[in-house]
């Protein structure tokens, strides 16, 4: 839909630019430095348009190309972190595994030394 009025949008700018042309369309004397031309006010026109739509290619492109390489940047970092991340997240499960078998050991211990001490309590 963005897209769609952007279409439209230009086509209305060429359009009225296409009427201004017409209305304007006597020959003017162009001054170059060292040379002075007469043309037509509808070529200056088209030509100034075609530049100015060349220089905004130009400054987006540039833009878009330096986006490019910032995303692909933190792409890499966000994959780098993320890397690091499971690593840590695969330590911690280990640990978390030992410590539950110790804390399983424990309670194994402490289940033996109950039924010991039960067992000398009824021998008494």
């Amino acid at each position: 839909m963005k897209n769609q009025w952007r279409l439209i949008a230009g086509l209305i700018l060429v359009l009225l630019v296409a009427i201004f042309a017409v209305m304007n369309g006597n020959s003017v004397p162009i001054h170059f430095g060292v040379a002075t031309v007469k043309w037509p006010m509808i070529l200056i026109l088209i030509v100034s348009l075609l530049l100015g739509a060349i220089i905004a290619l130009l400054v987006t492109a540039g833009t878009h190309a330096s986006d490019k390489r910032n995303g692909k940047r933190a792409d890499s970092e966000t994959t780098a972190e993320n890397d690091q991340l499971k690593k840590q997240n695969e330590e911690l499960t280990s640990k978390n595994e030992q410590l539950n078998g110790l804390l399983d050991d424990r309670d194994k211990t402490i289940e033996q030394l109950q039924q010991k001490l039960s067992q000398q309590n009824n021998a008494n």
